[in-house]
């Protein structure tokens, strides 16, 4: 199994201090007349909703350019009231998918959305004033591409353990994308949740999210918009990553325990096992034998680093082992097979 590792901004303080800006008029000349439509899946969060709506309305894109479609997967009052409020002309609109799971909730979002760019985001994170206007100037400069992502920091709560600033699965558990790349496309960059664009004919040509995975309350297979881009890395597409467009995800303390992290892990191991390889090798006990023998190797380790107080050694081998149980749950179910999907 291959781990991706990018590093993420631990002060907390400036993540969004304002960069040197250029005329606002010659910046936009550009694209003059892009729409972006920005969609977001909620779950009972009203309030990480509202600051993360306030600093869109915050932001320097005009905003009768901008089109916001809040997909309720609860048909929650409290969200409701939140999108009815007023942010001086941001518009907002509220669609309503009880349909288990974050991307049901998006594909329903999907038939509401009005712009040449739709902007897949979060319920619980900041938008840096210029991240929507820097990723539109870069379609217009990468016409050839499709998908565009920009760098996601995480704000972190007070008394973050240091063993988790140099772990591999920064992006993994907190969603943390800030590779040192420069602007252009590169082989294996997938752009993350909290800030991935796509070009709208991709969708009017079918494509839509896989709605057998993604979050939702329990037990779930991880993969809402890296299952999109590995599908169309598959029809030869490669994201443009565009560090300049910032957005903060806000990182929670009960999300700093090993054991949310153990959990998180393990769902993004079911996904792994998911994608995976078509074969996989010898079987045992409904899932490959190598992932048995591997799992053992990496518990042992995962104690003795511990015990020798190598924190996040230790904590990165325990982490392993949760992708191969989760690996190993998901060949266990059902044998692993995927659902049928559009596109």
């Amino acid at each position: 199994m291959v781990f991706i590792y990018y590093p993420a901004a631990r002060d907390t303080g400036d993540l969004l201090e304002p960069e040197a800006q250029e005329d606002d008029t010659t910046r936009m000349a550009d694209a003059p007349d892009t729409t972006v439509s920005i969609l977001i899946a909620t779950y009972r969060r009203a309030r990480a909703l509202a600051a993360t709506l306030d600093s869109i309305a915050g932001g320097r894109f005009p905003l009768e350019r901008l089109q916001v479609v809040v997909a309720d997967n609860a048909d929650d009052n409290a969200t409701a009231q939140v999108c009815g409020e007023d942010r001086g002309g941001l518009r907002v609109s509220r669609v309503v998918e009880t349909a288990t799971g974050k991307n049901a909730a998006l594909n329903t979002a999907l038939a509401h959305a009005t712009g040449d760019l739709f902007f897949f985001s979060d319920d619980d994170v900041e938008f840096d004033r210029d991240a929507i206007r820097e990723l539109v100037e870069a379609v217009v400069r990468w016409p050839q591409h499709r998908v565009f992502g920009g760098r996601v920091l995480a704000r972190w709560p007070a008394g973050c353990p240091d063993h988790l600033a140099a772990s591999r699965y920064l992006g993994v558990c907190f969603t943390v994308l800030d590779p040192d790349l420069p602007e252009g496309p590169h082989e294996g960059f997938r752009p993350f949740g909290p800030s991935m664009v796509v070009r709208r004919d991709v969708f009017d040509a079918g494509m839509r999210f896989d709605a057998a995975i993604g979050p939702r309350p329990g037990s779930y297979v991880m993969g809402s918009e890296t299952d999109l881009m590995r599908r169309l890395e598959q029809q030869g597409e490669r994201a443009v990553f565009v560090p300049a467009a910032r957005i903060v995800h806000e990182v929670r303390a009960e999300q700093l325990s090993l054991t949310w992290a153990f959990r998180r892990v393990t769902r993004y191991g079911r996904s792994l096992a998911y994608q995976g390889a078509p074969d996989p090798g010898p079987s045992l006990f409904g899932a490959p034998r190598w992932l048995w023998g591997d799992s053992l190797r990496k518990a042992a380790s995962a104690v003795w680093l511990g015990l020798t107080d190598t924190r996040t050694e230790a904590f990165d081998r325990a982490l392993d082992l949760a992708a191969n149980i989760g690996a190993i749950a998901q060949h266990r179910s059902s044998g692993n097979r995927r659902p049928n999907r559009a596109a």
